[in-house]
């Protein structure tokens, strides 16, 4: 029969177990867990590509608009006392705002396509003889010079009337004619009359002057209401106008001016020429002068005098024939 092997407890464990205690059982080794999941470092989102834009491509600049240019006119000479409408030609011209002549605006302006337009070429400055350079002003305002000039020729009478009346209308004194101060009016009137053309006579005429420098001529030369008795008895020369006949008047008539009809014995006082023709507003005739005494080349609105300072006045005119 076999044999049991006794186990004898150790001191230890005996005294364990008269406690009551188990002796502890070797420690186990804990299973292993679910190993971490490895984060590192946090990953960005991908940054997108930019998207290539190139280089911003600026709009076309559109070409730029020729300035107008001109090649020719209809005419490049006229009568210096004479107005005419002329036509003027080359390119550009739908921007043509202005013709000038000397810089300052022809009046009439008419583009009637982009290569042909018609302005008026008024008198010349001043009534005297002159070459004077053309240019044209575009609609943006520059000035555009061209090689085009007109020249203004004293050729007939009424340019010779009319040259003689603003080269001396501011004198004083006249070796030639005389002068009368304060009254010589109907002394200057006569002198444009001769550089008009006019030939003296027995009943007008003028031979110089005095020492004193007075005329030394007819009545009808010097005085206001004897002219007009003379330029009366000549329908050759001269034709009366009444003041509302006016619009038949032309720069060099011989205007009357009689100041105040209310007095008793009033009389034709004051003589002048018709140096411009305007047409008002209303399309009504307004008459400037030039005349001596009270020195001027364009004597202010005939029709204003009437109106506001002199409402008795008496106007009348006499229409150069010849």
């Amino acid at each position: 029969m076999p044999q049991l092997k006794l186990l004898v407890p150790t001191a230890a464990t005996a005294a364990l177990l008269v406690l009551g205690l188990a002796a502890p059982a070797a420690a186990d080794t804990p299973a292993p867990g679910p190993l971490p999941t490895p984060t590192g470092s946090p990953t960005a989102p991908p940054t997108p590509a930019p998207t290539p834009t190139g280089t911003p491509t600026a709009p076309p600049t559109p070409a730029p608009v020729p300035e107008p240019s001109a090649t020719a006119l209809s005419h490049y000479g006229g009568h210096s006392a004479g107005s005419r409408t002329l036509t003027i030609s080359g390119s550009g011209f739908s921007d043509l705002a202005a013709v000038l002549v000397d810089g300052v605006a022809a009046p009439d302006l008419v583009v009637t396509s982009d290569t042909t337009a018609t302005f008026t070429m008024s008198t010349a400055p001043e009534y005297q003889g002159a070459v004077l350079p053309i240019s044209l002003l575009s609609d943006d305002g520059t000035t555009v010079p061209t090689t085009i000039t007109y020249t203004y020729k004293v050729v007939d009478g009424l340019d010779k009337q009319m040259q003689y009346a603003f080269a001396h209308w501011n004198l004083f004194a006249s070796p030639r004619f005389g002068y009368y101060v304060d009254n010589d009016c109907a002394n200057f009137a006569s002198q444009t009359l001769l550089a008009r053309g006019w030939t003296p006579s027995p009943a007008w005429w003028n031979s110089g002057s005095t020492k004193a420098g007075t005329p030394i001529a007819s009545a009808s030369w010097v005085n206001t209401v004897a002219l007009r008795g003379w330029l009366g008895s000549r329908p050759d020369l001269a034709r009366h106008l009444y003041w509302w006949q006016r619009g038949g008047a032309s720069v060099g008539d011989v205007i009357l001016f009689d100041w105040d009809t209310t007095k008793k014995g009033h009389t034709w006082g004051h003589t002048a020429v018709v140096s411009k023709i305007v047409t008002l507003p209303d399309g009504s005739t307004d008459i400037q002068y030039v005349a001596h005494t009270n020195n001027q080349r364009y004597g202010g609105s005939v029709g204003w005098l009437l109106q506001h300072l002199y409402p008795h006045m008496k106007v009348e005119l006499w229409h150069l024939q010849k």
